[in-house]
């Protein structure tokens, strides 16, 4: 009946809750979506995908080791923006960058960390060249 149905929900709602958690996404400073595509995106090899992939998810694992701020990270499909190699974006911030290579996520990931705490403008740092806006 409808307490079965109100338990299922709960339940469900537990598991995505400490599913969340376990990704980072509840406690982060930062989401990164990376494009994980390998088989439509046609900004990246299969190849160079993957590596920025495990970089990011190696420097992910190795902040919340070293007890420094968080990142939660997450492969995605092709956002379809892909015309200047492979992208990821960075939230809460919004915004959008082309040819992650793991130089260039190694750049984002502390600019971003900064100007999230800082609240500063975003547009002015020739280190982020990359950026799709």
């Amino acid at each position: 009946g409808k307490n079965d149905d109100r338990e299922k929900k709960d339940g469900e709602a537990t598991s995505a809750k400490r599913k969340a958690e376990k990704l980072g996404l509840t406690n982060s400073v930062l989401t990164i979506a990376i494009c994980g595509d390998e088989k439509t995106a046609k900004c990246a090899s299969a190849c160079q995908m993957r590596e920025s992939w495990k970089h990011l998810r190696a420097v992910a694992k190795a902040r919340r080791k070293a007890d420094q701020p968080r990142i939660a990270v997450l492969k995605i499909e092709c956002p379809g923006v892909c015309r200047f190699g492979h992208v990821a974006g960075v939230f809460p911030s919004g915004v959008w960058y082309g040819g992650c290579d793991p130089d260039t996520l190694d750049r984002i990931i502390p600019w971003h960390e900064c100007q999230e705490s800082a609240n500063a403008s975003k547009k002015d740092d020739p280190a982020l060249a990359n950026r799709l806006d």
